[in-house]
């Protein structure tokens, strides 16, 4: 699809062209274009993701303005150790334990055998619903008592990745034979599936094997993981919902509620399938940071898509993984190696394809812009090495103490896994490295007994917190030019908030930054020339506390030849976020990866309470319009149905630039939807109306959102300063939104590749 307006529906109205009578006389050179769904299509997501939970020591915590945490904390590590026979070793002394780190000895702070029931207590499955009757009636008096009887549970987290219906049927049948042998009473299992909308909860923790079962039928049927209904595109009046029910009383209960009560309410920047799966990962494995024990994580996919700015997602995954006590094992559902190749080989040929082409163009003197598969090229390229997604499963799983497991025969691991999750070592200590550089920390652990087999982890990723939670590597840089004084302005970049939908409780927004190549370094090889950029913004309230974190890092890469054209573009960033009525200060970090400078700027947001009636999002002047993969997120705004809206968050136009100036706004009539929503736009100049589009109807789409475009010949407009004016009607119901731009000509302006 190529990337102009034209891939939006006709035009509603095209205004005919008047003959000037004075500089005040309307111009009609403004197009209003509809942005149509089909009828029935879906166009919602689930936005939450299990992300943080309850900390049980939060009420003498700081109140402060809250900081990045680079004090290291104490390293838990799980140590197995298994004798000739495999048999583990329970008696061992911390005399005979040693701990390095990078090589360099550790001091071990607290050493502590963590035994689970001996094997003649075991308690089999038929007796395994009695057993949790009888704790589900035990009243926890006080919190130490629940925390031991948690301590007492293993809590499995059951994950079914994007599989054929032979993957599916494979991971079914592996459960079954996991709740047939190793269901025991102190054993809670919650089951969940990767969706392309993220992690959605089939079935929450529960000792119960049918309540298992049934979830696994539904992976197996593909019921059950529907796309749910994002509230972001739903008005407040529908997005309540029923509540679950009510978890009987008991450890479930407990584990249930401390991973429900903060879930963060945390929109996946979900740019593609990797970031979507690590974020989800992530999250699972955050989530269960205060449960104490051993935590396991069987996750049955094909594999693991890791692209080039991924990377650093996974090694936060792991990081976090880790942090967590939380051991994942994958379950290789994949019986070849064929689709792997495969996606290497396609992978390799359409970079092949785009770099063939670019030489073609060159030698025939054809289009030089670049274009959309040129930029991802060198990606494609890259990406290529990691295409085998089995190994970047095995990555993750061998990481974080886990194991990649055969799907033929899963009884014996799965035993094997269960027995190192009930009977283990735990040790700490505090390295002796204090700093946090997101560099990977490599554990060792040793035993002086000879015959012995030590099984732990192999390290960590030394990343501070924010707020209890991971930070990503890249995000270190910009969190320490946000909290430099003064603030570094080496790098010259544009940011805004977006508004869009009103809400009583939370209102839409989409965060925007532009950062000009002009300003970066870019790196030269004999293929390509890249620039590579971070971009963090941290959204604080009136206590200045922060209450969302919006971030991305930008590796950026187009053929040498296109260098020239790459150095008078700018790299963008959008990512959408909800906030509730409020003052707010948006702090964002702007930093060139390879020259290291950097640039902060600081605003202010004030969310207003949502009208009783018609409401209009902020006029946007649009740089470019992209096509948009499919499924794309339904809760960013500035998606719409066929084409993504890039902004110009600079405010400034260069007319000398082929193609029309383009508005994108949202109406969002009163429900229930009875009248017709009609918009105009105008522009002045020196506060005088100079163009002007007649009303137009605007189409109101199943989500009571009107979303449109409004174009003009950018050669009309001279030089200088203007203003944009939005004109909402419905009924006798009115709204206004309005924006300000520049017009310059020349190389003052950037220019975008394509």
């Amino acid at each position: 699809m190529p990337q102009n307006v034209s891939c939006f529906r006709r035009p509603l109205v095209l205004i005919r062209r008047r003959s000037a009578v004075a500089s005040a006389q309307m111009i009609s050179d403004l197009q209003l274009y509809c942005l149509r769904t089909p009828k029935g299509d879906a166009s919602y997501m689930r936005r939450i993701i299990c992300a943080v939970l309850l900390s049980l020591l939060a009420a003498g915590a700081d109140a402060q303005a809250p900081t990045v945490r680079t004090g290291t904390t104490e390293v838990l590590v799980d140590v197995v150790v298994r004798d000739k026979k495999s048999k583990i070793v329970r008696d061992l002394k911390p005399e005979e334990i040693q701990v390095l780190e990078d090589g360099d000895p550790q001091t071990i702070r607290h050493f502590e055998l963590f035994e689970g029931r001996a094997p003649g207590d075991d308690t089999g499955p038929a007796s395994a619903a009695a057993s949790a009757a009888a704790l589900a009636h035990a009243t926890p008096a006080a919190q130490a008592p629940l925390v031991r009887t948690l301590r007492e549970a293993t809590v499995v987290s059951v994950v079914v990745g994007s599989l054929n219906p032979e993957g599916r049927k494979s991971a079914r049948d592996a459960v079954r034979d996991f709740i047939k042998n190793e269901l025991r009473p102190n054993t809670f299992v919650g089951v969940f599936a990767w969706t392309y909308t993220g992690m959605q909860t089939l079935q929450g923790y529960t000792n119960d094997g049918a309540r298992i079962s049934e979830a696994m039928e539904r992976v197996v049927k593909w019921t059950g993981l529907r796309k749910i209904d994002d509230a972001d595109l739903v008005p407040d009046t529908v997005e309540s919902a029923t509540p679950p029910a009510r978890t009987a009383p008991g450890p479930a209960a407990e584990i249930e509620s401390m991973l429900a009560t903060h879930w963060m309410e945390e929109y996946l920047d979900a740019y593609d399938a990797s970031m979507r799966e690590l974020l989800a990962i992530r999250g699972l494995a955050q989530a269960q940071a205060q449960l104490p024990g051993r935590k396991l994580v069987f996750l049955f996919a094909g594999g693991l898509i890791v692209h080039p700015d991924t990377v650093e997602v996974l090694k936060s995954a792991i990081s976090a993984a880790n942090r967590s006590n939380v051991t994942i094992y994958s379950v290789d559902t994949v019986r070849d190696i064929g689709q792997n190749l495969e996606a290497g080989r396609r992978l390799l040929a359409a970079a092949a394809n785009s770099s063939m082409a670019t030489q073609t163009a060159a030698i025939n003197g054809g289009n030089r812009a670049v274009t959309p598969d040129q930029v991802v090229m060198f990606e494609n390229a890259e990406s290529s090495i990691r295409a085998d997604e089995r190994g970047n499963l095995r990555v993750l799983a061998e990481s974080t103490g886990g194991a990649s497991l055969p799907v033929q025969d899963l009884r014996e691991p799965f035993r094997r896994a269960m027995e190192e999750a009930r009977t283990h070592y735990e040790l700490t200590y505090s390295p002796a490295r204090s700093e946090n550089d997101g560099r990977f920390r490599k554990i060792a652990v040793k035993v002086v007994r000879p015959g012995v087999k030590v099984f732990a982890r192999s390290g960590y990723y030394a990343l501070p917190l924010l707020h209890g939670e991971e930070i990503y590597p890249f995000e270190m840089a910009t969190l320490q030019a946000i909290n430099a004084t003064p603030a570094p302005q080496q790098l010259d970049f544009h940011s805004d908030v977006l508004r869009f939908r009103p809400g009583s409780q939370r209102s839409q927004l989409s965060f925007a930054c532009q950062v000009p190549v002009r300003g970066l370094s870019v790196a030269e090889d004999k293929d390509w020339a890249k620039v590579h950029v971070s971009i963090t913004a941290l959204i604080k309230d009136a206590q200045g506390q922060v209450v969302d974190k919006l971030s991305k890092d930008l590796p950026y890469a187009v053929p040498r030849a296109k260098a020239d054209e790459l150095r008078r573009g700018v790299v963008s960033f959008t990512k959408p976020f909800r906030l509730p009525p409020g003052r707010y200060s948006v702090e964002t970090a702007a930093v060139d990866r390879d020259s290291a400078r950097a640039g902060v700027l600081r605003s202010v947001l004030v969310v207003s309470p949502a009208p009783n009636g018609l409401a209009a999002s902020d006029l946007v002047l649009v740089r470019r319009v992209d096509p948009a993969e499919e499924p794309h997120p339904a809760a960013d705004p500035l998606l719409a149905r066929g084409g993504k809206v890039v902004p110009e968050v600079s405010g400034v136009v260069d007319r000398a630039l082929p193609g029309d100036l383009i508005f994108y706004g949202v109406g969002y009539p009163p429900l229930p939807v009875q009248k017709t929503l009609r918009a105009t736009l105008e522009i002045l100049s020196d506060g005088q109306p100079i163009m002007r589009s007649p009303e137009t109807d605007v189409p109101v789409e199943a989500n009571s959102a009107a979303p449109f475009l409004a174009s003009m010949p950018r050669a009309k407009l001279q030089p200088g300063h203007y203003e944009a004016v939005l004109t909402l009607r419905y009924g006798d119901q009115s709204a206004r939104s309005e924006t300000t731009f520049v017009v310059e000509t020349g190389e003052s302006t950037a220019k975008q590749p394509q």
